[in-house]
């Protein structure tokens, strides 16, 4: 074994259980090299209407808008593996950047200046700042099971002057 390989990694990783081995994971997901850079995404200036779809894969919608009753629930939650990419729908500012701590788990919330802000829950990493410019397509986070979660998938709602809008009127699935 090479030291610096990701097998050696993950070696190291598997020991960090039971000698036999029992426990570790069958599988272990490391994003690409790079795979944090936020260099990608478009150079649109901010004030787009956000029509981005928020992943790089399709995920599976396993909630989506009810706006009243009991079962409200304002967004979409889409099925996907911790780890995956979470994009801007649309270029804007980051004007909160949750914790782990809260309902939605680690959260982005971003507004687009033309009256649409967007949220991005329960994510395993958030990689943007208060403040922070972003472009359409940036990742911003990676996807988890942080907040109140029962299984790793994104939480994706968009507000169009503080009401809540279909995202699937605005955004299509791959």
């Amino acid at each position: 074994r090479r030291l610096g390989t990701v097998e050696s990694q993950y070696a190291d990783i598997r020991n960090l259980f039971d000698a036999d081995g029992s426990g570790a994971p069958s599988e272990l997901w490391l994003p690409p090299p790079g795979a944090l850079n936020r260099s990608s995404g478009t150079d649109e200036g901010r004030g787009g209407q956000p029509d981005g779809w928020p992943l790089t894969e399709p995920g599976f919608i396993t909630r989506r808008l009810l706006a009243d009753g009991e079962q409200a629930h304002p967004g979409l939650d889409i099925a996907i593996p911790t780890g995956s990419y979470i994009r801007a729908a649309a270029a804007g500012r980051v004007v909160e950047v949750g914790e782990a701590d809260s309902i939605f788990g680690k959260y982005v919330r971003i507004d687009h200046e033309n009256g649409y802000v967007t949220l991005y829950a329960h994510a395993s990493h958030t990689s943007v700042q208060l403040g922070e410019e972003v472009r359409k397509s940036e990742v911003i986070a990676l996807s988890g099971s942080t907040g109140e979660s029962t299984a790793p998938h994104l939480h994706f709602e968009i507000l169009l002057e503080g009401e809540t809008v279909d995202p699937l009127e605005l955004v299509t699935q791959p």
